[in-house]
């Protein structure tokens, strides 16, 4: 199954004869590589995918595929293999890390989910919700975090129910 011969030719021939057969194994590179990149390259970098996906799909392509040639279409797929490293960087730079929660007195708004009818306490009404997610101007940051609520009396959340 993972039988790589070791011949005269090249280690980049054996790799080229490895990989079709095993073509997960090409998605999984790709879009590792795109993750790993992220921590060594800059943002912009994702314009330089784009670009490199729209050049080799379009302009390298195009001439290939009016004519009968025999690898007319390895360019598609080096523009597939592109945006799979693309992907990979898009997913880490989107992701959150667990750490790295901001302060969320700096958010303006939040999306909560009230787990039970709130409880009347002396000056206030306690509430346990469920966080899912917080707004910036720019952001979002979803998550899942159980809190408790205090609402002061004088506002109208004994008519909040769960759910």
């Amino acid at each position: 199954m993972f039988k790589i011969i070791f011949s005269t030719f090249s280690f980049e021939n054996q790799l080229m004869d490895f990989f079709p057969s095993m073509p997960f194994v090409r998605i999984c590179l790709a879009y590792t590589l795109g993750i790993c990149l992220y921590d060594l390259l800059p943002g912009w970098f994702l314009i330089a995918l784009v670009v490199g996906i729209l050049s080799v799909s379009f302009v390298l392509f195009a001439p290939f595929s009016v004519v009968a040639h025999p690898h007319r279409t390895q360019w598609l797929g080096l523009a597939i293999i592109i945006s799979w490293i693309a992907g990979g960087y898009i997913n880490a730079l989107y992701q959150n890390h667990f750490v790295e929660m901001p302060d969320l007195r700096l958010f303006k708004k939040h999306a909560v989910r009230l787990i039970e009818n709130p409880v009347e306490k002396n000056n206030a009404y306690k509430v346990e919700a469920e966080l899912l997610f917080s707004t910036s101007d720019s952001q979002i940051y979803f998550a899942h975090a159980g809190i408790l609520l205090y609402i002061a009396k004088d506002s109208t959340a004994s008519t909040l129910q769960h759910g």
